[in-house]
């Protein structure tokens, strides 16, 4: 979602230059531009999320040039998020295309690495991960030192980098971190949440990432008074309610992260994940059928939450409903018919039951995928 912010707020930026250009003796278009202007200038564009209410508007404003030359310079003030989305997941997808072909190592494929390293440092020079591009530069060159075209291209990214750090802002920190985040090194997104953090104090986004940072890292109790800092700042998003509940459930504070999940739902009642933990700590302490419940309804909201079923057949075990909690890892062997838990977990209540055989070829397609997991 943020990528899709950031993009929002230069598609902004954009609008206002082009109403800047109108340039007309018509007072009722002046007025417009002034009241598309006035529109613009009231958008917080890291916290706005209507883009249909957006789009509705320069729709009407559209419609009020229709008379004017200037209504091409209006075309691009329609805002596609999903687009954006598109684009983002796209390069994200296309990485992960180039780290696997980069990663071969046939023979007659390592003539390739040279130009691969060049063209991801390109990309990720795109999306101004400058850093990893830079490393990608020296490798092409490490390869072939007369490269001239990746000696150019690390001169750019070595500029670029120093002009980003030299004009840092909150969301270039905000930003960087959540790159971190993502590439999993969560010490590295954890420093940069904090000089994040020290430039803005009230962006509760960056408490609840750097919150996230330390659940992964363990550091429960630090990650909850991030999660309090974002709810003071913030108190009606509840996805800040359910990571606090979710460091509350690993802190076996299962009564204390029902009232967060439960809060969670109350700000939106179709969260599946609120009604997944909240059924977990429910399960916890041992309200088995107020679980099911809860798992029952995250199902309800997505069907192939592989996880629920795993829950909820838990759940039924512990009131002896044991043919329903094997009806719930049927599904998960459905859904994910590789999943080798799954039937080490069925065989062993198929054994309780006494269903020897069942429980026998369980066992068997456990250790068959086991074994193909393992490459014996």
């Amino acid at each position: 979602m943020e990528i899709i912010k950031y993009f929002f707020a230069k598609h902004i930026e954009k609008c206002r230059n082009k109403l800047n250009e109108i340039n007309t003796d018509a007072e009722e278009l002046k007025n417009y531009a002034d009241k598309a202007n006035e529109f613009l200038n009231t958008i917080d564009t890291e916290n706005y999320i209507n883009f249909n209410e957006f789009n509705k508007y320069i729709e009407n404003l559209n419609s009020s040039f229709t008379a004017d030359i200037h209504i091409n310079k209006l075309e691009t003030f329609s805002y596609d998020e999903n687009f954006i989305n598109d684009i983002y997941k796209h390069s994200a997808k296309y990485l992960k295309s180039l780290d696997k072909l980069i990663s071969l190592s046939k023979e007659d494929f390592e003539n390739y690495k040279t130009e691969l390293y060049k063209h991801r440092g390109d990309v990720k020079t795109d999306l101004n991960m400058y850093d990893d591009a830079i490393e990608d530069y020296k490798k092409a060159l490490e390869l072939n030192p007369n490269y001239i075209e990746a000696k150019k291209a690390l001169e750019e990214a070595n500029k670029k980098l120093k002009e980003y750090n030299l004009n840092k802002s909150f969301d270039n920190y905000y930003r960087e971190g959540i790159n971190y985040y993502n590439k999993k090194q969560f010490e590295d997104a954890l420093k940069t949440f904090n000089k994040a953090i020290e430039l803005d104090p009230n962006k509760a986004k960056a408490y609840l990432y750097r919150g996230v940072s330390k659940l992964v890292m363990g550091r429960n109790e630090e990650a909850i008074k991030d999660f309090d800092k974002a709810i003071e700042l913030e108190p009606n998003y509840p996805k800040f309610y359910l990571y606090r509940g979710h460091s509350k459930n690993l802190l076996k504070k299962d009564e204390e992260a029902v009232k967060d999940f439960d809060k969670a739902i109350e700000l939106n009642p179709n969260y599946a994940k609120a009604y997944m933990y909240r059924g977990i700590s429910k399960l916890v302490l041992n309200k088995y059928e107020e679980a099911i419940k809860d798992f029952d309804k995250t199902i309800e909201l997505n069907p192939n939450y592989i996880e629920a079923y795993y829950h909820r057949g838990l759940s039924k075990l512990g009131l002896n409903k044991n043919e329903e909690g094997i009806e719930d890892f049927d599904k998960i062997a459905e859904l994910n018919p590789d999943n080798s838990f799954v039937y080490f977990v069925r065989g062993n209540i198929k054994k309780s039951l006494n269903k020897d055989e069942e429980a026998l070829k369980d066992f068997q397609k456990y250790e068959e995928l086991e074994k193909q997991k393992n490459n014996i």
